[in-house]
């Protein structure tokens, strides 16, 4: 990529513009450019430090050469988020997070501050470093409400005075709120509060509330506003962003939370490993919903990609069950190895929808810890139009909505293979009514890769449910 390029792209970035395209060129920019991560430096300190300029100020800097075409400014001081310029997961893993430290602001005069109330403690620190190359964190250290912890790597641990025990993993920025509320902007936490005193812990994110009743959770925001949520023991309200909806998870349960209007969730689930396909919350495949080929209402077809040769037609995943069992190709829709698809469904006409679930099931009969093709990875898209949009450039450029993501091998954390399990289910909803209306959803499925494998295996699908209002 040449320099002018590389420069647009990151502009784009930190003033906010950026496309989700774009970004994905300037994660791989920086992810295997050294030079361009030196680019990304100098021009992300020259923005933060223009951004906190009066207009006279950025005058004489442009009077010196420095155009605001070339280096771009706003007429208003940035807001918290544009200050902080959070890159996506990618940036962050290479070190970039170092960007996001605010040296422009104004340290308050002495007699400015108050003394805060200390509420918690540092009782553990991993290898941590620091966005603040001047932050000198130790162990034993106390924390007050209204503290940010900015961690560019390693690990924290955090225990409030009323038992709540917060582990927080770099990439990270966490707030200590109250005794009782943080918030989550960026990273992972696993959260314990099994003290009566500690119940009603919360974290928040951008999107949701997870509210702690004597248990153990984690949770991961990402930069883009997504955020998840796992339950290891007890229960978990999750309250929605700008809703009233409310949803109770119990151990071994989780739900992905996607921004925008919708706040559509998602739920992934493992399967009781037999033909009736029960999950413990996911309803089983049906023929009563509205994409089942009994209704005649919906037509499904493959935009991108060549399914293996093996594999059943399309509409063994409109026949109202799944897999009779587990290793059943003529009985699944799969691509040929190593290659993603794109899987259209026309739903006949724009219909309101209120969830939308897939189904999974493999056991390779020669090797009873081969499951990789029951894994589900896959973005789920929508489109109210009587014609769908375009596939031939990024999604989302073309009119494509964004409706789920899912990878089920990180929702059950996959570290060997007898982690993952044989027969899986993902349910995308909205918290409460429908999730929007569309006409036209689109799975851009992806392929998964178990272990040393050189080649990259496609999943056994078996059925796709969509329900409507």
């Amino acid at each position: 990529m040449n320099l002018a390029d590389l420069e647009t792209l990151i502009h784009s970035h930190l003033d906010g513009r950026i496309t989700a395209s774009e970004m994905e060129q300037l994660s791989h920019e920086l992810e295997t450019d050294s030079q361009s991560r030196r680019v990304y430096l100098r021009l992300a300190h020259l923005h933060a430090s223009l951004g906190s300029l009066e207009p006279p100020d950025r005058e004489a800097l442009e009077a010196a050469g420095l155009s605001s075409a070339a280096q771009p400014w706003h007429a208003t001081r940035p807001t918290r988020a544009a200050q902080i310029a959070v890159p996506l997961a990618a940036l962050l893993l290479t070190g970039l997070v170092l960007l996001m430290w605010q040296p422009w602001r104004r340290e308050p005069a002495p007699e400015e501050v108050a003394t805060p109330t200390s509420i918690a403690r540092l009782a553990s620190l991993k290898n941590c470093r620091w966005v603040n190359p001047q932050t000198l964190f130790q162990e034993g250290d106390r924390l007050a409400a209204g503290q940010r912890l900015e961690l560019a790597s390693g690990e924290a641990q955090i225990e409030f005075d009323h038992g709540a025990v917060v582990v927080l993993s770099a990439p990270a920025i966490f707030d200590i709120v109250s005794s009782h509320d943080t918030f989550l902007m960026l990273g992972h936490v696993q959260a314990e509060a099994n003290t009566e005193a500690s119940h009603g812990f919360c974290v928040r994110t951008r999107t949701a509330r997870f509210i702690d009743f004597g248990t153990a959770f984690s949770a991961v925001a990402a930069a883009d506003g997504h955020s998840q949520v796992e339950v290891t023991s007890g229960m978990v309200e999750v309250q929605l962003a700008n809703t009233s909806a409310r949803h109770m998870l119990r151990a071994g349960e989780s739900m992905g939370i996607e921004p925008g209007q919708s706040a559509a969730t998602t739920r992934i689930e493992s399967g009781d490993g037999t033909a009736a396909f029960r999950f413990p919350t996911i309803e089983p495949p049906s023929a009563a919903d509205h994409a089942d080929r009994s209704q005649g209402l919906a037509v499904l077809s493959c935009r991108r990609g060549e399914l293996d040769g093996r594999s059943g037609p399309l509409d063994v995943l409109r026949d109202g069950k799944g897999q009779s069992q587990a290793d059943a190709p003529e009985e699944s829709l799969f691509f040929r190895t190593d290659e993603a698809g794109l899987l259209l469904l026309d739903l006949g006409r724009a219909l309101p929808i209120t969830r939308i679930n897939t189904y999974s099931w493999h056991q390779d009969h020669g090797s009873d810890t081969n499951r990789i093709r029951a894994t589900q990875k896959f973005y789920l898209y929508g489109s109210a139009e009587a014609e769908p949009p375009g596939t031939d450039g990024p999604l989302a450029e073309q009119g494509w909505v964004l409706l789920g993501r899912v990878n089920t091998d990180e929702f059950f954390d996959v570290s060997q293979p007898r982690n993952r399990p044989e027969q899986q289910a993902t349910s995308i909803a909205a918290p409460r009514g429908a999730i929007g209306t569309y006409r036209h959803l689109l799975w851009d499925v992806r392929p998964s890769r178990s272990g040393t494998q050189t080649v990259e295996d496609s999943t056994f699908y078996g059925e796709i449910d969509v329900y409507v209002e």
